[in-house]
């Protein structure tokens, strides 16, 4: 490369994650898909995937008795994982009778939409809130903690099941503490 030619993109990526810009090369990895540019995005998720960037798991733990249960994307691990998946399903079946639909926006996947949407309602904090609903009396309060940003789809998922089910829950993620009730959320869908 001469003084004058750019780096590609998979080379800004990659100076981005060696000098410690993870933000930044997230940032540039989404502006990347959006403009639609796949064949250097794919590139630069295969990088990602290496030692030189990596990501913490994306987890929500919820209280159980005297137990912490943690929960982690498309998690199978826990002994009644069948019967939280079937009442996954069966909530957002629900909640889609009454209008609800996936924001499959910021899955950066080239997929099609209904891969996107089955994606999504494997989220942690999906999981997390449906085994709650399976353990819990009707009239306790949920309450989730999860390690990173709630997604916009689950902060919709929440406050739809809150109208459904006729319950209180709350969401604490890394930015704040989300209280959904009646199909409203407390941080005024500012997430």
């Amino acid at each position: 490369m001469g003084p004058s030619a750019s780096p590609s993109l998979v080379e800004r990526q990659k100076g981005y994650a060696m000098h410690g810009q993870g933000k930044e090369a997230i940032e540039f990895f989404q502006r990347t898909v959006l403009e639609g540019l796949w064949s250097d995005a794919s590139k630069v998720r295969a990088l990602m995937k290496t030692k030189v960037y990596t990501r913490n798991a994306r987890c929500s733990f919820i209280a159980h008795g005297k137990k912490i249960c943690c929960f982690v994307v498309d998690d199978y691990s826990h002994p009644d994982s069948d019967k939280i998946h079937k009442k996954l399903e069966e909530i957002m079946r629900k909640i889609q009778e009454v209008g609800f639909v996936s924001e499959t926006e910021s899955i950066l996947h080239d997929v099609d939409e209904e891969v996107k949407t089955d994606m999504i309602n494997k989220h942690s904090e999906k999981i997390a809130l449906a085994f709650g609903l399976l353990v819990s009396n009707a009239d306790m309060p949920l309450v989730i903690i999860k390690n990173l940003q709630i997604s916009q789809d689950c902060l919709n998922t929440a406050k739809f099941v809150s109208l459904i089910e006729k319950c209180t829950i709350t969401i604490r993620d890394s930015k704040r503490f989300h209280h959904f009730s009646d199909a409203s959320c407390s941080c005024g869908d500012y997430w």
